[in-house]
């Protein structure tokens, strides 16, 4: 079973999303297994179901060269192949949830991959 990773961030943070991404016979995905350098990124608002931002994302092909176990990793000694720092800004509102939903799109017979990981967003207090 895959299970989404969750975070909680205040508003106006980078999002870091971090992950190992195989394919159906285990391998770690590696950036030849892509059909192409871009990874769609979808931005879902749970509490309307709907997307608030249709993105695509730059060449993550760096990331995807080899296992990586860094302060960023802590499930195992295994590491991830997969990494994007996804910029909030004023996106992401307080008092909300998202989806951030990758896709990653494969050569067949592997097909679409997706990470996705769900965003709990702390409302900043405004001082004036």
């Amino acid at each position: 079973m895959v299970e989404t990773a969750k975070i909680t961030t205040y508003e106006r943070q980078d999002i870091t999303t971090v992950a190992r991404v195989v394919t159906a016979a285990g391998a770690a995905l590696v950036a030849s297994d892509l059909s192409g350098d871009l990874v769609d990124l979808k931005v879902y608002d749970m509490s309307t179901g709907q997307p608030t931002l249709v993105d695509t994302v730059a060449d993550i092909s760096g990331t995807m060269s080899a296992l990586i176990v860094d302060g960023l990793w802590n499930l195992d000694t295994t590491g991830y192949n997969f990494k994007h720092v996804y910029n909030s800004g004023t996106i992401l509102q307080g008092g909300k949830t998202y989806n951030l939903e990758y896709t990653l799109n494969t050569d067949d017979p592997i097909g679409p991959i997706y990470v996705v990981t769900t965003v709990r967003v702390v409302a900043l207090s405004s001082v004036g």
